[in-house]
């Protein structure tokens, strides 16, 4: 049987292109758990083979190509003259539990954000340039999770985003009818929305919870042996001018992976399935975290929404994230013209009530007109 020793040394080919000299300094500031590289730990079961599959997969042929710049058009080719290879490197990787040290090591490439300045950390987004024959390999570990989960009744139904059949105008549609019934006729309530905003989400979220919630819904013993190594001993090589470095990981999902979407959506659904005060609701899209609480008075709202802020904010901080406080937005939606302001607090900070918001894109003012977004 293949080994994983026997796996071919990387393909030589063209480096990449100068990096500006803030990038060391920027991927240490966003990526948190970044220490200095460190040997994998090794940990059994079988992967049945599924040729076809692998086919569809390993014909990926625009997928970017990772450090040894294996791209998927030469996978293509490679499956096309020998198919039965990467069936039987995925059911060794499958049988000793573990994930071959090169599918770890990341190429990390900083793409900017719109509208940011130059040399800021919080300006940078840190994508992951995995190993291709790794990502086909985690694309089949997400079809083995997605049938274990749906078979225990599915995540929370709270989350929009990595959801098949939803998208960021499903959890924007599903605010509004969450505020216009509390506000209208008959209810006549006052309804207060709240953004959260989690600092460096994806990269900060501790792979000890990642496991945990694996292990809460029962995922099959091989799948969470597999990525009981898939966390250890992850790499990233940095580039700054002419020189690279190699660091350790200790924390995140990788941005670019495969598999991090569903990862990121197991660990946070105990967030979104907490039990709130009545007339408290959460909504969410990957990491966006929205909190809506209705009441009868300014002093019932009041009430509800500090209890459920201090509920969702606590079990936030479980898994090993941290709320930005000051990126925090909040807006009050009535149709009443007089009420007094109500005092909300988010980890003993007041939070201003604004007259619009920003969620996922679209500006949502306190009268769910969208004229300054149409604007």
């Amino acid at each position: 049987m293949l080994k994983l020793q026997d796996i071919a040394k990387p393909v030589s080919g063209q480096e990449e292109g100068p990096r500006e000299a803030t990038q060391d300094s920027i991927v240490r500031t966003i990526e948190p758990g970044l220490e200095y590289r460190s040997p994998m730990l090794s940990v059994l079961k079988r992967l049945r083979r599924r040729r076809g599959r692998t086919r569809k997969l390993a014909q990926r042929k625009s997928t970017a190509p990772g450090v040894d710049n294996i791209t998927g058009r030469i996978l293509s080719l490679v499956h096309r003259v020998c198919p039965s290879m990467l069936t039987e490197l995925y059911n060794c990787c499958v049988e000793e539990g573990s994930v071959p040290v090169r599918w770890k090591r990341a190429r990390v490439v900083l793409l900017k954000k719109a509208v940011k300045p130059d040399g800021e950390p919080s300006s940078y987004k840190p994508i992951c340039l995995l190993n291709v024959v790794g990502k086909v390999f985690e694309a089949i570990l997400v079809g083995r999770l997605e049938v274990h989960i749906e078979s225990r009744g599915g995540l929370s139904p709270n989350q929009h985003g990595f959801t098949k059949g939803k998208s960021t105008n499903d959890a924007v549609l599903k605010l509004r009818q969450e505020i216009l019934p509390a506000i209208n006729f008959p209810s006549e309530m006052f309804c207060l929305a709240v953004s959260l905003d989690i600092s460096n989400a994806f990269n900060s979220i501790g792979w000890t919870e990642v496991m945990a919630a694996l292990d809460a819904l029962e995922v099959p013993i091989y799948l969470r042996r597999i990525f009981g190594d898939y966390f250890q001993g992850r790499t990233a090589e940095t580039r700054a001018g002419k020189s690279s470095a190699d660091v350790r990981v200790t924390c995140g999902v990788p941005q670019g992976s495969v598999v991090g979407p569903l990862l990121w959506n197991i660990a946070y659904d105990k967030v979104l399935r907490l039990e709130l005060p009545a007339g408290a609701k959460i909504l969410g899209f990957a990491d966006d975290t929205m909190i809506l609480v209705s009441g009868v008075t300014i002093s019932e709202l009041e009430r509800k929404a500090n209890e459920a802020l201090g509920a969702v904010s606590e079990e936030i901080r479980k898994i090993g994230l941290a709320l930005a406080v000051n990126k925090t937005e909040a807006v009050l939606f009535t149709n009443k013209y007089k009420f007094a302001t109500p005092a909300v607090m988010l980890e003993d900070h007041p939070l201003e009530l604004k007259q619009q918001m920003k969620y996922l894109g679209i500006v949502v003012d306190r009268r769910l007109s969208y004229k300054e977004h149409i604007a």
